[in-house]
């Protein structure tokens, strides 16, 4: 019994430190629970931390994305506004030369006029009534050679435009000199638009026809000519019109003063004789007229040429003078006013060489530029023959000139060239040469006036021709790395047009500027069958 007793009791122990080492591990188990549940709560809030700051991290990405989206529309604002600043420098840079070039001009000028004040002084002061009828003799005694009332024997009949055109064409080959349709169309459209655009320019390296074309021009339409030979040394427009020289007490003519003297219809009753001539049409070729900077001796006169449209009634004294040339006539001397009427024609020459000097923006706003290339030949006896078959010697009454003109209202294709004049002007807007109502203005009426305009889709081939004439010359020395979005824009305009010969030419131009580093545009080369 005792025996059981105490084995009962050793059981009763061991059961008990088995409980106790369960309670031990029952606690230790808790406290890992609580430790476990303490750190699972600890990774809850890191978790939630994290959230919150991928949250804010989502925040700032979506800032930083529309900073950065306005950023890239801030710095194409910026582009541009770099591109119309580096324009306004540019020419900033040039009116600074000019101004200090005319500085140093007048400086001299003004003391070249107070030496001869001083020696007119000493001579006797002003000239007498006879003396002063002397002084003017060069200019309106002396006849010009250009406007020989022997030239003609009398007005051409009226005739028809399109077919004149084609008969120019012929006589031209005939001569042996190969000029596209388009080429002789440009020129004679060009000359129409002279309201508008009062300068024609024939561009292109030696021997490619520019004084050729506007020489045979005259002879077979019958027009007046005055062919002047530019010099690099002219620097004013006494080098075109003449001067008052002090020290003879005379005035200088040239043979462009005194013909305009003899056109101007108003202010010259004395040369009633020139009448055939005032009813016909006078054209002066400025042969190689950029030896010397236009803007020195022809700009002034091309901007009295521009106002011209702008005066209503021309026979009114009030209204044309704002458009009127004035000639120093010396002291004492009332100054010769004259008006230049719309059948007095200018034309220039200029060869593209390292020699010649660019034309400025102004001057190519107020111009229609062709390039073309060199004509063919045909064999002399050919020649020969035709030359004599179309000799001309009546002139072209302007008269029949003005029946020609068209004006660009209402015309069923004006819209549609209204919308490529806004495409192109916003293309080059994006480098900073956007041109004005102006040059829109001289685009349309180019258009109205080319040779059969309403003979089906010819408005596209005169658009096509003032974007070769008006267009492309002022992207002339652009950074071709700032230049693809216009350039792009420009060729969609051409293709719209359908001109391929334009389109290729251009391509061609795209590619050697790309060479080059900046745009250089040589004109189109066509065919004598693109037409």
């Amino acid at each position: 019994m005792r025996q059981e007793s105490l084995t009962v009791s050793r059981e009763l122990e061991a059961i008990r430190q088995e409980r106790e080492k369960l309670s031990d591990k029952i606690k230790d188990l808790q406290e890992t629970i609580a430790s476990e549940e303490s750190t699972l709560e600890t990774v809850k809030d890191r978790k939630r931390d994290k959230e919150f700051e991928i949250t804010q991290f989502q925040d700032k990405l979506d800032t930083i994305k529309k900073e950065l989206q306005e950023y890239d529309e801030k710095h194409q604002e910026y582009v541009h506004e770099k591109e119309e600043w580096q324009y306004v420098r540019r020419t900033l840079d040039e009116m600074r030369q000019e101004v200090q070039s005319l500085t140093a001009f007048k400086a001299t000028l003004e003391v070249e006029i107070e030496k001869l004040k001083g020696e007119l002084a000493e001579n006797g002061g002003a000239n007498t009534q006879d003396g002063a009828a002397d002084a003017y003799a060069d200019i309106m005694e002396v006849d010009p050679v250009c406007l020989a009332p022997d030239e003609f024997a009398g007005a051409g009949q009226v005739r028809d435009e399109v077919k004149l055109l084609h008969e120019f064409r012929d006589v031209l080959a005939g001569e042996g000199y190969y000029f596209p349709e388009r080429v002789i169309n440009a020129f004679h459209t060009s000359l129409k638009s002279n309201v508008r655009t009062p300068l024609t320019v024939l561009a292109g390296v030696s021997g490619t026809g520019k004084t050729l074309l506007p020489i045979r021009y005259t002879e077979f339409m019958g027009l007046h000519r005055l062919v002047i030979a530019v010099q690099p040394r002219w620097d004013s427009p006494q080098d075109m019109f003449g001067f008052y020289n002090y020290l003879e007490k005379r005035y200088k003519g040239t043979e462009l003063s005194r013909a305009l003297v003899r056109m101007d219809p108003y202010n010259y009753d004395q040369f009633a004789s020139y009448r055939q001539a005032r009813d016909g049409m006078l054209l002066v070729l400025l042969d190689e007229m950029n030896l010397a900077r236009t803007e020195y001796y022809f700009s002034e006169f091309l901007s009295k040429l521009e106002l011209r449209r702008l005066v209503k009634n021309p026979s009114v004294a009030e209204q044309r003078h704002q458009a009127e040339l004035n000639f120093d006539a010396g002291p004492g001397g009332r100054p010769f006013t004259v008006w230049v009427p719309e059948n007095v024609l200018f034309v220039g020459t200029m060869n593209e060489d390292e020699t010649t000097q660019a034309l400025s923006d102004k001057v190519l706003d107020r111009s229609n530029v062709l390039r073309f290339g060199k004509p063919a030949s045909v064999p002399a006896h050919e020649r020969h023959a035709i030359r004599k078959a179309s000799q001309r010697r009546e002139y072209l009454p302007f008269s029949t000139w003005q029946s020609w003109m068209r004006s660009a209202k209402d015309r069923p294709w004006e819209s549609e060239v209204n919308q490529w004049i806004d495409r192109i002007n916003e293309a080059m807007n994006g480098v900073g040469r956007p041109f004005g109502f102006r040059v829109r203005e001289g685009m349309l009426s180019y258009v109205a006036n080319y040779p059969g305009i309403d003979d089906g889709h010819r408005y596209r081939l005169a658009f096509a021709d003032q974007i070769e004439q008006k267009i492309l010359p002022k992207l002339r020395g652009i950074d071709m790395s700032e230049a693809g979005t216009t350039l792009s824009r420009i060729a969609e305009v051409i293709r719209s047009v359908g001109d391929d010969a334009l389109e290729e030419s251009f391509r061609e131009a795209q590619q050697e500027s790309a060479r080059m580093g900046l745009f250089t545009w040589r004109g189109v080369t066509r065919a004598f069958e693109d037409d």
